[in-house]
């Protein structure tokens, strides 16, 4: 029932093409005329012959050879024919095969754009990536066959039955008692390899995770000598796939030996009875010859639609996972929310509570009012929850409990596209992406100019560097800035948020891939910036943050102390501490 359900979905993307498959089928009922056509043929040349050598030895005619050659002309013709529907039945097919992983790509596509937060933190890129990849793949390469040997094994299959009567229902009884044989035997096979194709298609994902996350961190795993653990793992997960994989290709390939076998019971059976009919005089050896001849085509798409048990479990694994992305549920639909303009940056929070599961709260009840312009440093120790009081501002997740607000607007209320321009983000994680610096940079505000971008890069300390890399700002950066240092790195993230010029600004560990020495200058450039602008700063070095108007202390989820810098030291507290043993 559950494939069905995934046939049927594919089936609806077809859409407008959907006169391209009634053409595939009409196209195949065609295809099965010529191949049935073939055999009656080659029977009636072989009879005439048959008939002539007799009749010459008899002395009472001789072999008709003008009318055989007419006869092996159209048998000719009917072979071209029979190319030339091929020929468009796998071009329709094609078509609209390939126009359905299209669309399923751009569903995907937009899908991720509207999944949580959640769902990324929670998953290995690269089995999303096999999902959009490799499971696509397999439905096109797949499905386009699979349409065409439905149509043109089934049609096949009604013509040579009527054939097959025309000339001997005996006959053609002994071989249709062989497919409710076939079909018991293909069901009790399918049932078992249904479950060794998913894992198939889920294992393939995991490797893809496992290769995207390794390389992702090659540089740490050489740097510990941890290439032979990596090996292992790999090998394992690489024999479970190998495996996973055997057994799914063997048992989608015992349909066909099975039903092979079945079918070559009937065409011994066939062969017997007919050569007994023929010492009767009851057959003609041309008719014997021609109902042979279809016993064996017979065959063929009964071994067609047998093979067809692979492909279908292939298909159906690949599309239950990419279905089950689609179907996973979205962020809430903001369309009618409302949007804010001219943010002067007002912040609170009030009561909030927040777990990433309601068994687990990790924030509870945090209140917090922010003036425009303040900076608010956030400090404690890891595990905390700095950073996720800041995706909570940011709304990739929803609070369980309590009120968020800018400028006295719930969070809830204002669209994430409008929220989200109201914020400079530079993240401890820097992300890059393939092409110009000047292209990098200029992703937070897309239709600045140069000069702009320049004097951007002068404020985040990143133009000393960027004027020694040839090309300058036009140096084509590799996949997430691999070819230039984690520092430059960062610093080309914070030109980013420079920038976007937006006035709320979130700096998670902002400087914490950079020198003493470069850091001295950020903090200069980062201090001009902030100016008149709401700022969050998680900093691990509390030598960064003294100057903020705020300082949260966090721990487990709770604010113990708040302050300034000099209000909090006095207090000896928590915070003291932490200073104490940064420069102790």
């Amino acid at each position: 029932m559950k494939d069905k359900r995934m046939f049927t979905r594919l089936y609806n993307l077809i859409g407008k093409k959907i006169y391209k498959v009634y053409l595939s089928l009409a196209v195949a009922l065609l295809y099965a005329l010529s191949q049935a056509f073939a055999p009656k043929l080659m029977g009636d040349v072989t009879t005439m012959v048959a008939d002539g050598i007799k009749n010459k030895v008899k002395g009472i005619g001789v072999i008709d050879f003008k009318t055989i050659g007419i006869l092996l002309m159209i048998c000719m013709g009917n072979y071209i024919l029979n190319w030339l529907f091929q020929f468009l039945m796998n071009h329709f097919m094609i078509d609209v095969s390939q126009d359905i992983v299209f669309k399923l790509r751009n569903s995907i596509a937009s899908k991720l754009g509207k999944l949580p937060f959640g769902y990324f933190e929670s998953r290995q890129y690269g089995d999303i990536l096999a999902t959009v990849t490799n499971d696509a793949k397999t439905i096109a390469d797949n499905f386009q066959s699979l349409i065409v040997q439905v149509f043109s094994s089934f049609s096949y299959i009604i013509i040579l039955v009527i054939v097959m009567l025309v000339i001997s229902p005996l006959l053609t009884v002994v071989v249709l008692v062989t497919l409710p044989i076939s079909a018991f035997a293909v069901k009790c096979v399918m049932k078992k390899s249904d479950s060794a194709f998913k894992n198939q298609q889920r294992l393939i994902g995991e490797i893809n995770g496992h290769i995207e996350e390794k390389f992702t961190g090659f540089m740490i795993l050489k740097a510990f000598g941890g290439e032979n653990k990596e090996s292992e793992e790999f090998r394992a997960l690489n024999n479970q796939l190998c495996d996973a994989g055997d057994k799914a290709m063997f048992l989608g390939n015992l349909m066909a030996p099975l039903t092979a076998f079945v079918g070559n019971l009937g065409y011994v059976a066939v062969v017997v009875i007919g050569g007994i009919s023929a010492l009767g005089g009851g057959m003609a050896i041309g008719t014997i010859q021609a109902f042979v001849s279809y016993v064996k085509s017979f065959n063929e798409p009964i071994r067609q639609i047998s093979n067809m048990g692979a492909t279908i479990q292939s298909i159906n694994a690949a599309a239950e996972r990419i279905f089950a992305l689609l179907d996973e549920p979205e962020e809430e639909n903001d369309e009618d929310a409302q949007s804010i303009a001219d943010v002067k940056g007002a912040v609170s929070f009030k009561n909030v509570a927040f777990g990433y599961s309601p068994e687990k709260i990790i924030i509870h009840n945090f209140s917090l009012d922010v003036k425009p312009g303040q900076q608010i440093a956030i400090v404690g120790p890891t595990g905390a929850g700095k950073s996720t009081i800041l995706k909570l501002l940011m709304r990739f997740y929803d609070i369980n409990s309590g009120e968020i607000s800018v400028d006295g607007n719930r969070i809830k209320d204002i669209s994430r596209e409008s929220l989200h321009d109201s914020m400079g983000i530079v993240l401890q994680e820097t992300w890059l992406f393939e092409g110009s610096i000047k292209e990098n940079i200029r992703l937070g505000r897309p239709n600045a100019t140069d000069d702009e971008i320049v004097e951007a890069a002068k404020m985040a300390e990143a133009d000393y560097f960027i004027g020694t890399l040839p090309g300058a700002y036009d140096y084509m950066l590799s996949e997430n800035g691999q070819n230039i240092s984690i520092g430059q790195r960062q610093l080309l993230t914070i030109a980013r948020a420079i920038l976007a010029n937006r006035p709320i600004l979130i700096l998670d560990e902002a400087t914490s891939s950079v020198d003493t020495q470069t850091e001295a200058r950020i903090q200069n450039a980062m201090n001009r910036l902030m100016k008149g602008r709401t700022s969050f700063v998680i900093a691990h070095r509390l030598s960064t943050i003294v100057d903020s108007d705020v300082i949260l202390v966090l721990k487990d989820g709770d604010v113990i102390e708040q302050g300034n810098h000099s209000e909090l030291l006095d207090r000896r507290g928590f915070y003291y501490e932490l200073y104490n043993a940064q420069f102790a």
